[in-house]
């Protein structure tokens, strides 16, 4: 008998993981799966993710028309938009400790890893996608869509 575990254990998800795509500036052009469930795009007021370093902190929230907001971390947020990929692990709801950031994604499936950043801001809102990065050095701001 082995003593491996079960692929479905495995395979189960243990925090949150939110997959958001950004298609086009259209009314419908967000889709996002929140642990696996579609929001619908006509429920989303907006939808954002701010990391800021000199704080220490990290948010990331859906705000929804009716319904609540939902906080995305802890948890793995995964964004696709105009062509650029940023991917978000976070241990914590609200600090920095044990954050991944990585932009891209290279044939073997990695993605560059991002350090050195001041801040971050993401924001989703139907018909509108921005995403600014704040580096450390210089107080550069760079537009990633």
């Amino acid at each position: 008998m082995s003593t491996r575990p079960a692929a479905a254990q495995v395979a189960s998800l243990d925090t949150n993981l939110t997959w958001i795509a950004y298609e086009s500036d259209s009314a419908d052009g967000l889709h996002v799966l929140h642990n696996g469930q579609a929001i619908l795009t006509g429920s989303i007021e907006s939808l954002s993710v701010d990391i800021d370093s000199e704080k220490g902190t990290i948010t990331a929230i859906l705000v929804r028309k009716e319904g609540g907001n939902i906080s995305l971390f802890p948890g793995s947020v995964e964004i696709i938009a105009k062509g650029k990929r940023i991917s978000l692990s976070a241990v914590s709801a609200t600090s920095l400790e044990g954050l991944y950031f990585g932009l891209g994604v290279r044939e073997d499936g990695t993605s560059d890893e991002v350090r050195g950043v001041k801040g971050l801001r993401v924001v989703f809102t139907p018909g509108l996608a921005s995403a600014k990065l704040t580096w450390i050095e210089g107080d550069t701001e760079e537009v990633i869509f």
